[in-house]
């Protein structure tokens, strides 16, 4: 019995696609927009990642804060993730001031997707319907060296 074996050029193994873990946890930016970005948390057993974002709008009409500027804006974003994408609901919450027990009223704004390449790449799609805002952000880690953790978990087995 005869057995034909082509053999061609050995070609290496595609790397596995990225998938998020843990280690993705930690401050993210963009260099281009210095005192912006993205602190992310996540929680593996369920696939929840919790995101605080850090930006800025123009400031408030007839505002006086008490400490820093009224042009910032901080919104929170939460959802699941599954493979290198994570899908998050974005929130806005005003009415409070610093150190001072007051209510706050938070609503949903919005939409935020993260999408991570490696354990020091990603991007951040947003749109923000009601103010009009829509948009993509190229994401770095904001201190290198931060990626052992993830690196190691995301070694194949």
């Amino acid at each position: 019995v005869a057995c034909l074996l082509a053999i061609g050029p050995a070609r290496a193994a595609e790397p596995p696609p990225f998938v998020i873990n843990q280690g993705l946890g930690g401050s993210w930016f963009n260099p281009a927009t210095g005192g912006q970005g993205f602190l992310i948390d996540l929680l593996p057993e369920n696939k929840f990642m919790f995101v605080a974002w850090f930006t800025y709008d123009v400031p408030a009409a007839g505002s006086a804060p008490k400490l820093g500027a009224p042009e910032h804006r901080w919104f929170t974003a939460q959802g699941t993730y599954n493979g290198d994408t994570a899908d998050l609901q974005v929130f806005q919450t005003s009415g409070g001031a610093f150190d001072v027990p007051r209510t706050t009223t938070t609503a949903a704004v919005g939409t935020l997707q993260l999408r991570f390449d490696s354990c020091t790449a990603g991007r951040a799609t947003y749109a923000i319907p009601s103010a009009g805002l829509s948009g993509e952000i190229a994401l770095q880690r904001a201190i290198p060296g931060t990626e052992t953790l993830c690196a190691m978990l995301a070694a194949p087995q």
